[in-house]
């Protein structure tokens, strides 16, 4: 986008996008108080600054907006990182019911703005019928105390899901038992029909009165009205002899948006105050896809969804006219920093960023892979489309989606022949000091390059490492799953060594193994509160799970 921008009060019906999550208010403040490492934790793994955009006025529902890091990422946030964020969440509202000593209730949720029914009435849901409640040992299973570990692992379920809702929603007894809205369990279940999610009736209902989308896949039901200021004009013009990096041999279309000064109305932060006037511009490559962008940005500005009122980003102004989660191309060069081209893959991402507003094109659908309309189409199981000849020329790099990186088939890597052994050793590690270690010996003999390999019929040093891991139930669980990489050949392979720089040798493989008993993580070490749980996802993001 051409200024990165936020809005400390926008309407959440209008700002929540990709990058935005409802949850209790109370979850957050728990979340927020001074004390609380999880949240830290998590915005360091990630990459993510996580601020409260919104809050419900008598203390309810609140928006949180999850954010990158400047110059760490371009684009909407992952569907993975939103579920990880869902999933912490969780095992606050946990936590706060064990500290609580009370079953969990549930906290109402209140409207951040007024109904968006089509109809303006009702509600689109139908009666469910009536659950049964729990029983107290059913309830005193969900009060079990969690420690830092737990939560860990709790925090990490949200990688081992399957992308496909359908699957993902049929397929977990967590998430079956509780609600994404207000964290605990369902009341009174009711399952969205086309995304498969389900929710306690009565926060769907006010979470419908926010924003008509699914709060965990964001599937729009209906249409999203924006509370963009609704006095602006988009005007398009268009130059033939001006080409964009990266789109040579077509035009450039240059789109104007302007607005005058006014007054924000009831659905702004500052109802009455006036908000100066602004002119805007962006560029689009004069080509099937950029036209067929243009028309999509075009519904969303009559929806009044591209712009809002709030606080700039870049110039910490209130009171003005900023960007709404709709990212722009405001300049010709300077590549994605400079918010500008050449930048291959931006068709593809605004058209995912309207998506997710409800905003599809009509015409032919494109291949994220070589931009142009799809040719014998190939849905995979995590719902996304691509031509079929592009698809097994990702797949013969890697099986896995070009969008969402979900593994379809099996990776195997280009580790050398070798063996892996383990031994349990008495002696704890500092963190897990009620347990005994796993002593893990990966043993390589020296050998000569192949084919898939950077010099191929070059000669290679053999090696022995180690590594250690707590014996506990997690600890055997990751020893498994580090026995199916290595297996796969994922755990080593030949290269540079990043920490010697010697060439030609075998080195790890992105999967990190604690090699020192202590130092803590700076070296290598023990005590790392977090280690089991980003190794999985170092693991799951290889496509090895416990579930394949």
């Amino acid at each position: 986008m051409g200024s990165q921008v936020s809005s400390d009060e926008m309407s959440v019906c209008a700002g929540q996008g990709s990058d935005e999550v409802l949850v209790s208010q109370a979850v957050w403040d728990y979340l927020a108080a001074a004390g609380r490492p999880w949240l830290i934790d998590f915005q360091h793994k990630q990459g993510m600054s996580a601020g409260i955009i919104r809050r419900g006025e008598r203390g309810g529902c609140c928006a949180v907006r999850l954010q990158p890091v400047a110059g760490v990422m371009d684009g909407p946030i992952s569907s993975e990182t939103r579920k990880a964020f869902i999933d912490l969440c969780r095992c606050a509202r946990k936590e706060m019911s064990k500290q609580e000593g009370g079953s969990k209730r549930k906290r109402a949720l209140l409207p951040c703005v007024g109904v968006l029914e089509p109809n303006g009435e009702g509600s689109l849901l139908q009666p469910p019928p009536p659950q049964p409640r729990r029983s107290q040992r059913q309830q005193q299973r969900f009060r079990k105390p969690a420690d830092e570990e737990a939560c860990a692992m709790l925090h990490e379920t949200a990688y081992r899901k399957d992308l496909d809702p359908s699957v993902a929603s049929h397929g977990e007894a967590e998430d079956n038992n509780t609600c994404s809205i207000c964290m605990g369990d369902v009341v009174e279940r009711t399952t969205l029909e086309k995304c498969g999610h389900s929710f306690c009736r009565s926060c769907l209902d006010q979470a419908f009165k926010v924003k008509k989308a699914c709060p965990v896949c964001r599937l729009v039901y209906g249409q999203l009205i924006g509370n963009q200021p609704a006095n602006g004009s988009m005007i398009v013009e268009r130059d033939p002899d001006l080409e964009l990096p990266g789109h040579e041999g077509s035009g450039c279309i240059c789109i104007i948006y302007s607005f005058p000064p006014g007054l924000q109305a009831p659905e702004h932060p500052n109802p009455g105050v006036r908000y100066p006037g602004t002119d805007r511009v962006a560029y689009l490559p004069d080509s099937p896809e950029g036209n067929r962008v243009l028309g999509l940005l075009r519904r969303a500005f009559e929806q009044r969804l591209i712009f809002t009122i709030g606080t700039s980003m870049t110039t910490g102004m209130q009171n003005v006219i900023t960007w709404n989660d709709i990212h722009h191309k405001t300049s010709i060069w300077g590549g994605p920093r400079c918010f500008g081209y050449p930048d291959p893959t931006y068709l593809v991402r605004v058209t995912e960023e309207l998506r997710e507003k409800g905003i599809t094109a009509a015409g032919p659908e494109l291949c994220a892979v070589c931009l142009d309309v799809i040719q014998d189409k190939q849905t995979l199981r995590c719902l996304h489309s691509f031509c079929s000849g592009c698809l097994d020329s990702v797949f013969n790099v890697k099986p896995a989606c070009p969008l969402c990186n979900t593994y379809h088939g099996l990776y195997t890597g280009t580790q050398p022949e070798g063996t892996m052994s383990e031994a349990r050793i008495g002696k704890s590690l500092p963190g897990f000091e009620k347990h005994g270690s796993i002593v893990i010996r990966y043993s390589f003999p020296s050998g000569i390059q192949g084919p898939n390999h950077p010099n191929p019929g070059v000669r290679y040093s053999g090696t022995t490492r180690m590594a250690f891991l707590p014996a506990n139930e997690e600890g055997e669980k990751i020893l498994k799953l580090l026995r199916k990489a290595f297996d796969r050949k994922l755990v080593f392979t030949v290269g540079q060594s990043v920490t010697t720089g010697l060439k030609n040798v075998i080195t790890w493989n992105d999967i990190h193994h604690k090699t020192f008993t202590n130092g803590g993580p700076q070296n290598f070490g023990y005590p790392d509160p977090n280690y089991l749980s980003r190794v999985r996802e170092e693991l799951r993001a290889k496509g090895v799970t416990e579930d394949d």
